[in-house]
């Protein structure tokens, strides 16, 4: 690359969340790394989130899409942009996240270590519970989607302190090196949003890329500001529809075996849920997450 200091786009989704929005960007002004740009693409929002942040922030790209394409289609138009704009590093962040100022550097110094280094991610934890883990990278095991050692919702004691190579890190925050970007392309919009990283982690290190979890890089969500929380239809539709699109996109048809343990157990556990707190429509959105995928029969594989 050349450089110590290699350039960085920064790209912030944003679809009706100006005031999260406009907080992540305030953030992102105190970050001392010396040459990075800020993205946000706007997923048609209607609540006049544009003509909002280019009050504070007029120092923003802004590309308003006419709409919602989702985390992973903005994120693709972004990472287009910061491309063709000379970006060595693509940063992926949700807009209700807020970094502390050495993060980025602590990222690309990482990143920049080793060239076979494909992704690297932060310790973030949640932003009302500062000591409590909201991720901090991840062993999962690919033919189930089984996470060993899970590390979110607990209280941070120094555990999750050294940096570390693992096989999934979540993309709220994430740092993506170009190369990757080059040679398996970005995110399969076919998943709208959830697993959707799980896959490019998948794909990442199929192409011979290395994922490291660095602790000294911080960040803090503020939750679920677009989707809204964990316990409704919309998450519960995307997450069972992407749970099962993840094995047919990139494992054999009959790992569906493996995988069916889990999903089994994320409708049971949402079902019951669902029953005691008198949210049917949660059980609705499941059955048509899988729904989908009889409708869909024939499916390309990878990202189109």
């Amino acid at each position: 690359m050349g450089t110590n200091n290699p350039k960085v786009s920064i790209i912030v989704i944003n679809w009706n969340g100006k005031e999260d929005t406009a907080k992540c960007l305030d953030s992102l002004r105190q970050l001392n790394y010396p040459d990075f740009d800020v993205i946000v693409v706007d997923n048609a929002s209607s609540d006049s989130s544009v003509e909002y942040l280019k009050k504070e922030h007029p120092d923003v790209t802004y590309i308003e899409n006419d709409f919602n394409s989702g985390w992973t289609g903005g994120n693709n138009i972004g990472a287009k942009h910061a491309i063709a704009g000379g970006a060595e590093y693509i940063l992926t962040l949700n807009n209700d996240v807020i970094l502390d100022k050495d993060l980025l550097k602590q990222l690309v110094d990482i990143a920049e270590s080793d060239r076979s280094i494909g992704f690297v991610g932060p310790k973030i934890y949640y932003y009302d519970k500062p000591t409590i883990i909201y991720s901090a990278g991840l062993h999962i095991n690919y033919n189930c989607l089984f996470p060993f050692g899970v590390r979110k919702g607990k209280t941070d004691k120094g555990q999750f302190s050294k940096i570390e190579e693992v096989n999934w890190i979540d993309d709220i925050v994430l740092l993506i090196r170009r190369d990757v970007i080059e040679k398996i392309g970005l995110y399969d919009e076919d998943y709208f949003m959830y697993v959707e990283e799980t896959d490019l982690c998948y794909r990442a290190q199929k192409a011979g890329f290395k994922i490291v979890f660095n602790p000294k890089a911080i960040a803090w969500h503020r939750g679920a500001a677009s989707s809204g929380s964990g316990f409704n239809p919309f998450v519960a539709y995307y997450k069972i529809r992407n749970r099962i699109l993840f094995v047919r996109k990139n494992l054999p048809a009959y790992w569906l075996i493996g995988i069916s343990l889990h999903i089994l157990l994320f409708v049971l556990f949402q079902t019951i849920k669902s029953l005691l707190t008198g949210r049917l429509e949660v059980i609705s959105a499941m059955t048509r997450g899988i729904a989908w995928h009889v409708k869909n029969l024939k499916l390309d594989k990878g990202v189109k």
